[in-house]
């Protein structure tokens, strides 16, 4: 048992130094408001640039036999374009009104 619990407590401890900056980082509302600007960006750029590649690769495997893997992948592949598609829109109708609000 003391090898189990000395592991875990090094885990414990090895979590502390890796999540610590991170959690010292979020408590600072710049670095919030950085972070989530970049992400909102990353959203938008990702899902136009993205989610049309994506649905082309997932059409192209819907041409291929069944046993292909691109073809067994094809509805996720049109399922994970229509998610990032709609986080696209979503973030920048977000960042929309967030820019209006801060001009005024």
């Amino acid at each position: 048992m003391g090898g189990i619990a000395r592991s875990a407590r090094q885990l414990g401890l090895r979590a502390i130094w890796a999540l610590g900056p991170l959690l010292l980082a979020l408590a600072n509302p710049h670095f919030r408001h950085w972070l989530a600007q970049a992400l909102g960006s990353a959203c938008v750029i990702g899902g136009f640039f993205a989610a049309p590649l994506l649905t082309l690769v997932a059409w192209l495997g819907l041409m291929l036999p069944e046993r292909v893997a691109l073809h067994q992948a094809s509805t996720t592949l049109f399922a994970v374009a229509l998610i990032w598609v709609v986080l696209a829109v979503l973030s920048a109708h977000i960042q929309a009104h967030r820019r209006q609000d801060e001009q005024r």
